[in-house]
């Protein structure tokens, strides 16, 4: 039994149909796949928080005859870069390792005045955050001479 097989004609319009349909099959696919390589790519959000910084030393009101300590306490949640000590508003001291204190010779500050001791973390994003100044008077017999 032999069968007649016809060619049937091959229209323009058909093969053009079945064309833009793959097309825009793999069009969305390909969207698809680059919306979820650029969530992938994103990264991480960007740290917007400020550190938590509290003033240990000195307590509000002590009284510096000498050298003193000038402690903190810090944290952040992508970690700390510095800790900036200030007398006065005055730069004074920055310390880059835990533990994050100073011991800082007074006496250029020795005038049996009232002055203003306060810190400024600053994380590994740059968002800072200060502490309140804590007032400490600094007597006269706190200036020490370096030796030689």
């Amino acid at each position: 039994m032999n069968r007649i097989v016809k060619n049937r004609p091959v229209t323009l319009a058909r093969n053009f149909s079945q064309l833009t349909r793959l097309s825009w099959i793999l069009i969305g696919i390909i969207i698809i796949n680059l919306g979820f390589s650029a969530v992938s790519f994103a990264g991480p959000k960007p740290d917007t928080k400020p550190p938590k910084i509290k003033l240990l030393l000195p307590e509000d009101g002590a009284t510096a005859t000498g050298p003193m300590r000038i402690s903190v306490s810090v944290k952040d949640n992508q970690g700390i870069m510095k800790v900036a000590f200030f007398i006065d508003g005055e730069l004074v001291e920055e310390v880059y390792n835990p533990p994050y204190e100073t011991i800082l010779n007074l006496g250029f500050w020795a005038d049996g005045m009232i002055h203003r001791i306060s810190a400024v973390a600053t994380d590994n994003s740059e968002n800072s955050a200060s502490t309140e100044a804590v007032q400490v008077t600094v007597l006269e017999s706190a200036f020490t001479s370096p030796t030689g």
